[in-house]
């Protein structure tokens, strides 16, 4: 008797949890979808473009030197005197080191920006999806790391027109 007595307990409360898990409300995000169409990646991407343009194309003219300035070493060495050589050996590798330096520094930079950047956009879609989960009662939104989620869960639409509002204000 105890035994029916606890099955039937155990069926109830799993009864009772299969009810409770069937009324959760959940939503799926693409965030790729997100990061490469949402106007404000593609206002983030111009913003850079126009920033750093200039800049790479600088280091882009300094690597072409620098090419020309080995090419011609390498040619013209056998007719230069060792002290000759080995100057414009190291000019070369002090052009070069500059060379380096230049274009670590404009990454770092490029960066940083682009990381503050995306910062921002985020909190923006951020703020949108928790709008979201409360005007569509959404107990869960999940991302990242979903193997696969149907087309009825997915909020990606939802999310990139709202982002394309806001964009056009």
């Amino acid at each position: 008797m105890k035994i029916i007595a606890t099955i039937m307990v155990l069926l109830f409360s799993l009864g009772f949890n299969l009810t409770a898990i069937a009324e959760v409300k959940i939503g799926y995000v693409n965030m790729k979808r997100l990061l490469t169409e949402a106007p404000q990646i593609e206002a983030i991407n111009k913003r850079l473009h126009d920033r750093f343009n200039a800049p790479k194309k600088e280091l882009e003219s300094m690597a072409e030197a620098l090419q020309k300035q080995e090419k011609d070493l390498k040619r013209d060495a056998l007719l230069m005197t060792e002290s000759k050589l080995a100057s414009n050996k190291q000019k070369l590798m002090t052009d070069f080191k500059a060379f380096r330096e230049k274009e670590a520094t404009l990454g770092k930079e490029l960066q940083e920006v682009q990381n503050q950047e995306l910062s921002v956009f985020r909190d923006v879609a951020r703020d949108i999806l928790s709008k979201l989960a409360e005007e569509g009662k959404y107990d869960l939104i999940v991302s990242e790391g979903v193997i696969y989620a149907a087309d009825k869960i997915d909020i990606t639409n939802e999310i990139l027109e709202r982002l394309k509002k806001i964009a056009g204000k």
